[in-house]
């Protein structure tokens, strides 16, 4: 049966590994151990790194009360002071910005809370007022030496700086022991073309009394050699002054175009922010007008639908009336067929009345007084017949009987009784 190397049962414990490619290497990869020899360094690497040529790395000696100061010079890629900058104007903006509102109703009552319009103008003035470059700088050359390696050997006489991501390790021999190392400032040069992280070495006190030159005691370990010869060392010397008098010269010629780099840079984050100051402009009347089509579009429904509430009761209210004419209209109907059929029941009990009353004969035995006889007869015919020909009164109800009547009821019954005094 085969185990995988990686997790084979027979490894209880990780051991330390070398990252060579970039990635985590087996636990069981051996580590190499550095030896040394009697004499000077042999210009072996305190660490192993990837095969790929090292970047160039520049660096200035100074000496100090401790020992002495390295400075490591990188430079800043193109855009990243810009964005450092932009990103800071904008994290102030955002700091001064406060937000104001005020109620507003609209035509149907509805109340809302409309955020006033900040002026971006101002917003920009203040937060460009606030900005403080050494802050920006601190942190765009944090940002350059972030995942840089500084080490000091156990002897205290050879200092390393690697970095994997650029690609360096150098190794710096010191004639003396060094007690401690510590980085002291980390900033951006005057044209803002370079990062400077600035180490402190300090001596110990045993090498504190010694008056060595400068330029002996700090060197690249890879120029060294036991073998040197006195004409070497002076060609190397004689190259380090012209290299820093040739960056001397070129900073210098740096320095005069600091005004127009800063103005540079100025203008290119505020034509950013301008940019962007349109672009949210720009979506703020975008959202404003699509707000304003959806609140024309609510008011047409609302609109519409009240015009058919109001169609409807119109509708409702005509439908109601022509139901009342009518039921009025059968009432009267009604009412009038009533009173005729009253009216055609009294006549026909009044004709039975006449039909079933006897008549009166009368004998005149007064054969004397014919002439008056028949003029007594003629009359009672014609009563009878005025009698029987008198129009019927119809038995309405009259408002003004029942008036009367009310009145009546209210009025005193009593009698009263009159004394004399």
């Amino acid at each position: 049966m085969m185990f995988p190397v990686i997790q084979s049962p027979c490894v209880f414990e990780t051991l330390p590994s070398l990252n060579m490619f970039g990635f985590e290497q087996p636990v069981v990869a051996p580590v190499p151990k550095r030896r040394r020899g009697l004499g000077r360094s042999s210009g072996q690497y305190l660490r192993y790194m990837p095969s790929r040529a090292s970047a160039s790395l520049r660096y200035t000696v100074d000496e100090s009360p401790e020992g002495y100061t390295l400075s490591l010079w990188k430079e800043v890629p193109d855009g990243l002071v810009a964005g450092a900058v932009e990103s800071e104007v904008v994290k102030l903006k955002e700091e001064s910005y406060r937000p104001n509102y005020h109620l507003v109703r609209d035509m149907w009552g509805n109340s809302y809370f409309l955020e006033e319009e900040a002026d971006e103008e101002e917003l920009m003035r203040e937060a460009f007022s606030r900005l403080n470059m050494k802050t920006v700088s601190r942190k765009v050359a944090r940002s350059l030496f972030q995942e840089y390696e500084i080490d000091l050997n156990h002897r205290g006489d050879e200092l390393t700086v690697t970095s994997h991501k650029d690609g360096v390790s150098k190794a710096f021999e010191i004639g003396c022991r060094i007690d401690d190392v510590k980085v002291v400032g980390c900033k951006l040069n005057e044209t803002l073309e370079y990062g400077i992280l600035q180490i402190a070495l300090v001596k110990s006190d045993e090498c504190r009394g010694k008056t060595d030159n400068l330029a002996r005691l700090i060197q690249w370990s890879q120029s060294q050699s036991t073998g040197n010869s006195e004409e070497e060392e002076s060609q190397e010397s004689e190259k380090a002054r012209r290299a820093a008098e040739a960056e001397a010269q070129e900073a210098a010629d740096k320095a005069i175009e600091e005004a127009d780099i800063r103005a540079k840079v100025e203008a290119q984050v505020a034509a950013k922010l301008e940019a962007e100051i349109e672009a949210r402009k720009a979506e703020e009347q975008r959202k404003k007008e699509e707000q304003q089509r959806n609140e024309e579009k609510e008011r047409k429904q609302r609109e519409a639908e009240l015009r058919r509430r109001i169609a409807e009761e119109e509708r409702e209210k005509r439908v109601k009336e022509e139901a009342r004419r009518l039921k009025e209209q059968q009432l009267k109907e009604k009412k009038a067929f009533l009173i005729e059929q009253q009216r055609a029941k009294r006549l026909r009990s009044e004709q039975a009345k006449t039909a079933s009353s006897p008549k009166t004969v009368t004998i005149n035995i007064n054969f004397g007084n014919d002439d008056s006889n028949e003029r007594e007869d003629t009359k009672e015919r014609s009563d009878s017949l005025r009698r029987y020909q008198s129009p019927i009164l119809e038995d309405v109800d009259d408002a003004e009987i029942q008036r009367f009547n009310e009145s009546l009821s209210r009025s005193p019954q009593g009698s009263p009784i009159l004394e004399e005094i």
